[in-house]
């Protein structure tokens, strides 16, 4: 009788508990699952608010006469100040070729505006110091760090003077100039903007460009925690993770067949599409998606986390090292 009610309650209670224990795991994937959904959700508002947004007035939200733009002299710098410049802004333009700057400069004064040229090359830390003594005595309201470059191959075959000058202009210095941006403007009434352009590579695997995409992902990580570390100031930080450019030179050390199926120019936005999703998304959120390879990236490396990504990067690394030997 005794033996009977122990294996009763024994039943009973295990019962209980098997059904606390789904219960528990229940409501444990229903929250998962509600921030699977919520993560996707936040995703495609970024990349979403970059094409339908409408373009910011950078003067008027930043109450600036000034915005410094590194790199200004090609590329997406360029199409950035022409843009400010549009809206009134006068610009303080960096670059290493004096020449492009001088271009710049003259198409940029057209619209009205005044265009300062800096010559500093950032694999030097005098370039930071040229850059800090032009931008000290102005009430520079946003600050575009820009400028860039990219180094290509095995890590093996890089001669060292080049990975150090690399990652001295590509971190160092955005480091070292969001550093003096931050502390000059902690203290102003306005609002600021510190953007960084990064890149989708601080999201994947590269093929042949580790030291790139290890740059690009510094920048992301940085505009990131700069963006808590600066919450109880007028700062905001914002990075973009553009994907490819249309004809990107890393696709020229692909196979033929490869190259021209990743350079379709209705894939790959140019630098006029990406300054455009800066205008609409700067400020907006930290972190700015602005090409429908990057959604699809992102949403691959969600998905199906590193095996997808990892798979498609040895086999394109694996594609471009055949057609290096």
């Amino acid at each position: 009788m005794i033996s009977s009610s122990s294996s009763f309650f024994s039943n009973k209670l295990g019962q209980i508990w098997s059904n606390q224990l789904m219960d528990f795991f229940e409501t444990l994937f229903f929250w998962i699952g509600i921030l699977c959904i919520s993560h996707g959700l936040f995703v495609f508002y970024r990349w979403i608010i970059s094409y339908i947004g409408t373009p910011i007035n950078f003067k008027k939200e930043y109450q600036t006469e000034w915005a410094l733009i590194t790199g200004a002299n090609s590329g997406l710098g360029n199409h950035l100040a022409l843009s400010l410049a549009d809206q009134g802004i006068n610009i303080i333009g960096t670059g290493r070729n004096l020449e492009s700057l001088e271009t710049a400069k003259q198409n940029v004064e057209k619209k009205g505006v005044q265009f300062i040229p800096v010559q500093a090359d950032f694999s030097d830390s005098k370039g930071v110091e040229t850059v800090i003594q032009a931008i000290k005595d102005k009430d520079v309201g946003i600050a575009m760090l820009n400028a860039g470059f990219g180094i290509f191959g095995p890590v093996e075959s890089l001669e060292n003077e080049a990975i150090h000058n690399f990652v001295t202009s590509m971190c160092t210095s955005y480091t070292q100039l969001s550093k003096f941006f931050i502390s000059k403007n902690s203290h102003r009434k306005e609002k600021s903007l510190l953007f960084l352009t990064a890149s989708l590579a601080a999201q994947t695997y590269g093929p042949l460009a580790t030291m790139y995409c290890s740059v690009k992902s510094y920048k992301s990580a940085l505009a990131k925690h700069l963006s808590h570390e600066v919450r109880n100031t007028n700062i905001q930080v914002s990075a973009i993770h553009p994907g490819f450019f249309s004809k990107s030179r890393f696709f020229s050390q692909l196979p033929p067949f490869l190259g021209k199926m990743f350079t379709i120019e209705n894939i790959y936005p140019t630098s006029e599409e990406v300054c455009q999703c800066v205008l609409k998304a700067a400020g907006k959120t930290t972190i700015i998606d602005c090409s429908a390879n990057s959604l699809f990236i992102r949403t691959v490396c969600w998905i199906s986390g590193e095996f997808m990504t990892n798979l498609t990067s040895k086999l394109l690394a694996r594609a471009a090292l055949q057609k290096t030997k």
